[in-house]
């Protein structure tokens, strides 16, 4: 609680209150306690940064508007897994989320309802691995 409240503290003063409530909010997205609305509501330039290091995959936006199967997005189009029936198997073990929203079955599409800031998808593998997807 005292490097929380410390923490807090440093950062209004050295930068502001809105840097401080920022870094929050990005905390809580990169380490599970963030939400889809908080996710969505990240400017680019946080999110850019936020998700620096992070492995990126381009994907098509002209795909996109048609839709792209879930499985084929995550082992067609881009590597994330390594074949469809593990990307099967993990989604169907509750393992795969967009957007920070679970994936509940492997009959679902991804469009660019599911663009970020017109421009991210953010692909979760289990607790720990991030993916982004940028569409061009």
């Amino acid at each position: 609680m005292l490097q929380k409240t410390l923490g807090k503290e440093i950062t209004t003063m050295v930068h502001s209150r809105a840097d401080y409530e920022s870094a929050l909010e990005a905390s809580q997205i990169l380490f599970g306690k963030g939400t889809a609305e908080s996710l969505k509501k990240l400017p680019e330039s946080d999110f850019v940064e936020i998700f620096e290091g992070v492995p990126q995959y381009d994907i098509s936006k002209i795909g996109l508007q048609k839709g792209i199967d879930i499985i084929e997005l995550l082992a067609t189009h881009t590597t994330i897994f390594p074949s469809k029936g593990e990307a099967r198997r993990m989604i169907k073990g509750g393992g795969v989320s967009v957007n920070k929203e679970r994936v509940s079955g492997t009959e679902e599409t991804v469009s660019t309802s599911a663009l970020l800031n017109d421009k991210y998808i953010l692909i979760q593998k289990g607790k720990k691995n991030y993916y982004v997807l940028k569409a061009t």
